[in-house]
């Protein structure tokens, strides 16, 4: 595996991690990608998918927020959560799981009534931010 990636400091792209993206991104769209942080509000099925994908795609960090405690109708959409996790917030168990798709992320939980603070770098954006 290639050594761990700097985007901030020096924008260097695991190639070998992203070699995919990078023929539809690009070098500089991928480094992009690595500096965004992405809030995912609400861990059911879609949810915990979309969290994995933009983990997989390499963005720099993933805020996860949802303190609804896990369901046992949750384990036949969301395959971060077990048995023994009934009862407990699904963001808390969801976390440490989706942490392992990537080394190179940063996965966070926001927990209720979380401070402006806990969202880290998390801002608005548009397409034509992207596109500049």
């Amino acid at each position: 595996m290639a050594d761990k990636m700097d985007v901030d400091s020096d924008q260097q792209v695991d190639e070998a991690l992203y070699s995919r993206q990078l023929y539809v991104l690009g070098r500089e769209g991928q480094a992009k990608m690595s500096s965004a942080t992405v809030l995912v509000a609400g861990l059911t099925g879609v949810g915990a998918e979309l969290a994995k994908n933009v983990i997989l795609a390499g963005v720099k960090g993933v805020a996860l927020f949802d303190p609804t405690p896990v369901q046992w109708r949750d384990l036949g959409g969301n395959p971060y959560v077990t048995p023994a996790d009934v009862g407990k917030p699904r963001a808390d168990v969801c976390a440490a799981r989706l942490a392992d798709l990537n080394p190179y992320v940063r996965v966070t939980v926001m927990g209720p009534g979380a401070a402006g603070d806990a969202a880290g770098s998390l801002h608005s954006a548009d397409a034509a931010e992207w596109a500049a």
